[in-house]
């Protein structure tokens, strides 16, 4: 069954998981991330999209992280499935949650 990331779901990452996962979304306003929806969610591949504004050019960039290591994950490995992820959230929600434990 796929994971819904509520407010307590995202919480129960706890904050240090929590503050790696923040400091990997950077500084772009409109920068998220989208969780891993397959699992227990405790540690859940996740997926940066980084959207930063550089010179006056919008440059997009996507990157995908392993939960447990929090290391760079290949898009082209066979067990990634974008389809598996939640939807879109901001640095700013989740240090909202982060604040709130």
């Amino acid at each position: 069954m796929a994971i819904e990331w509520t407010p307590q779901q995202i919480a129960n990452l706890g904050s240090e998981t929590l503050e790696i996962i923040i400091s990997k979304i950077g500084g772009g306003v409109k920068s998220t991330v989208q969780l891993g929806t397959l699992g227990e969610g405790k540690a859940p591949n996740y997926q940066v999209n980084q959207e930063l504004d550089i010179f006056g050019k919008n440059i997009k960039k996507t990157y995908i992280y392993n939960g447990r290591s929090h290391k760079e994950w290949s898009k082209d490995d066979e067990n990634f499935d974008d389809k598996n992820l939640s939807e879109p959230f901001s640095a700013d929600y989740l240090n909202k949650i982060l604040k709130s434990l």
